[in-house]
């Protein structure tokens, strides 16, 4: 068993009887036949393997994925709501559960927004150990041991955690690793112990997390870091030559126009992570 992320959250479809009604009413399918042949699971056919839905166990809401690609929310006229705030919370009602909007932090790929969910985050247990991510090449020169990669379920993007620790804050992961305030120091002490990723689920930056400053979301963060060790983050895909191995990073099914989007300009994980064969992992367990 390997200490993952907690990411389903539901939005309510009834109101606040303290506060506004939801933004948007997002759907519950009940069961496949209910999704099957729907706008919604046309697009995740279009994102996904169609045999492959990280549906978990139905019912499936969607307002427990994170992340969409907004190109093929269009392209399969999905029902979403019209010009999505920058961040979560508009109309200066604070952000709640199910809102919908743009940036979810600095890493966020083009074409894409997101679902709220508001923290805190949580490890919970997984008998597959896959989890949707996203990455961008290095953009601060501390990734030359360990890839930074955050959490995104709806990315097509996998990655194997292996053997996984959480911690709430970098300190408390210097601390544990006997290393000072070094990243790259503390991925190395985690690769020699025998460790595959490191999930932190409450580092608090509002340099990743632009709109965590704004008075209508109040959050210090607004996702989930897990770092895999063993790769290399300078590298979109952890690797100098490419991919690693489909055991730890791959992609399935991603949008042509997300790929092609992300690999034009090779910073994010998506395109070139795609293994030929787009064989994905087994989704019959949940995650």
């Amino acid at each position: 068993m390997w200490a993952l992320l907690h990411l389903a959250t539901t939005c309510s479809a009834q109101a606040n009887a303290t506060g506004p009604p939801p933004y948007f009413e997002w759907p519950t399918f009940v069961r496949w036949s209910d999704l099957e042949g729907s706008a919604w699971g046309d697009y995740f056919a279009a994102v996904y393997e169609q045999d492959r839905i990280p549906f978990e166990h139905f019912p499936l809401a969607v307002s427990s994925f994170w992340m969409f690609y907004t190109d093929q929310l269009k392209t399969q006229d999905v029902d979403v709501p019209n010009n999505p705030p920058r961040c979560p919370g508009s109309g200066g009602q604070m952000a709640r559960d199910g809102s919908y909007y743009t940036e979810n932090n600095m890493y966020s790929p083009p074409n894409t927004a997101w679902i709220w969910h508001k923290p805190p985050y949580h490890a919970v247990e997984s008998d597959d150990g896959w989890i949707e991510v996203i990455h961008r090449k290095d953009p601060f020169g501390d990734e030359h041991f360990g890839a930074w990669f955050l959490s995104a379920k709806g990315s097509g993007v996998w990655l194997h955690a292996g053997k996984s620790i959480s911690f709430d804050e970098h300190d408390d992961a210097y601390s544990h690793f006997g290393v000072g305030k070094d990243n790259e120091a503390m991925s190395r002490a985690a690769a020699a112990q025998g460790f595959d990723t490191v999930v932190f689920l409450k580092h608090k930056d509002n340099t990743n997390y632009p709109c965590g400053k704004e008075k209508q979301v109040d959050a210090k963060y607004m996702n989930v870091e897990v770092v895999a060790v063993k790769l290399k983050g300078t590298y979109a895909c952890g690797t100098e030559h490419g991919s690693p191995s489909k055991d730890v990073l791959r992609a399935i099914g991603t949008p042509k126009s997300a790929t092609a989007a992300t690999s034009t300009t090779t910073q994010t994980a998506g395109g070139c992570c795609a293994p030929s064969s787009r064989q994905g992992p087994n989704r019959d367990s949940s995650l």
